[in-house]
């Protein structure tokens, strides 16, 4: 390995540290079950693409200690794609989930199940491929299973693209403008971003220089869309809430989280976007006063942020079922 690849793959694994990272703390600061999905889904992405890179590093170390058959290099590079392939799977199988669980859906039943019994038996096949393969040396065996990692790719890509048209199209149906413009940019970056790899792959074959571009796609992946996806949950934190409050349901919560009188006001100041500032203006007490109250919202809630704050009173049916409010 060159010192040119040193720096760059010691680059790829930093920005991809940097990401799983990233969405980790979304996650930490918003609690949203979507972020969840996403920052598993980005996890597993990244833990798939790093075992491909080790054995691109294995295959590169044992050339230069000694001569060994073609074969040898071919059966270790299979199972190394052999060992990527659940964590990919499982990746776009959690990012399928962020959408409908963004916009306050669910993933139809039928499509999940579809999706992983697809996956199961290019898993199951490719597994066959390769014992044959190790047993025989065929090069007919060995093409046999180039073809399946193809075709998954390119389906796979097809398939989010697919998913991310549809979340866009579904994105009309927010009764929020904020948010469904979010969903329509978000779902967006990553059509464009599957629809180029899915073109990578189809081109990779005929293009040598496509080998040097596809990797560098690869691992840029989940950037600008993370990015995005930052900016707006910091802006949407701030503005009111995209449905109307059931008020019954608040007085319930107030009640039975024993929410005081000022603390109600601070609490429809918050929703309404006012900044601790700014609420302080309105209710003419000090901000550290503010500050000591929305930490007793929060702590009263089981919150950590003004998104999960909206989130709680838009959906207080599924904080109940979900044991974070008991009648």
């Amino acid at each position: 390995m060159t010192l040119a690849s040193g720096i760059a793959y010691a680059f790829f694994l930093t920005l991809s540290l940097a990401a799983v990272f990233y969405s980790y703390k979304l996650y930490q600061s918003y609690r949203l079950k979507w972020l969840f999905y996403y920052f598993i889904s980005i996890t597993l992405y990244y833990v798939s693409t790093f075992l491909s890179i080790i054995a691109n590093f294995i295959t590169f170390r044992i050339l230069a200690i000694g001569n060994y058959e073609i074969a040898a290099f071919k059966i270790m590079g299979m199972l190394f794609s052999l060992l990527a392939f659940p964590f990919l799977f499982a990746s776009w199988l959690f990012f399928i989930r962020v959408g409908p669980a963004l916009i306050g859906k669910t993933i139809s039943r039928k499509y999940e199940i579809l999706y992983i019994v697809f996956h199961t038996v290019i898993l199951v096949f490719y597994s066959f491929i390769l014992n044959r393969y190790a047993a025989e040396r065929n090069p007919a065996t060995s093409r046999i299973a180039d073809t399946i990692l193809f075709l998954f790719q390119l389906i796979s890509y097809l398939l989010l693209c697919l998913t991310c048209f549809y979340l866009i199209i579904k994105a009309k149906t927010i009764e929020s403008r904020e948010l469904a413009i979010a969903v329509r940019v978000f779902f967006t970056l990553y059509l464009g971003e599957f629809t180029i790899l899915f073109f990578l792959s189809i081109l990779i074959e005929v293009n040598r220089i496509i080998c040097y571009i596809y990797p560098v796609w690869v691992f840029f992946l989940h950037i600008a869309p993370l990015l995005f996806l930052r900016r707006f949950l910091i802006s949407f934190s701030k503005i009111q809430s995209f449905r109307p409050i059931d008020q019954t349901e608040m007085n319930w919560i107030y009640k039975e989280k024993r929410i005081s009188i000022r603390e109600q006001e601070i609490i429809s100041l918050l929703l309404k976007g006012k900044s601790n500032q700014e609420i302080e203006d309105e209710l003419f007490i000090s901000l550290s006063t503010v500050k000591t109250h929305i930490y007793n919202i929060y702590k009263k809630l089981g919150i950590k942020s003004r998104w999960q704050l909206i989130h709680l009173v838009q959906n207080p049916n599924e904080q109940k079922s979900s044991g974070c409010l008991k009648r």
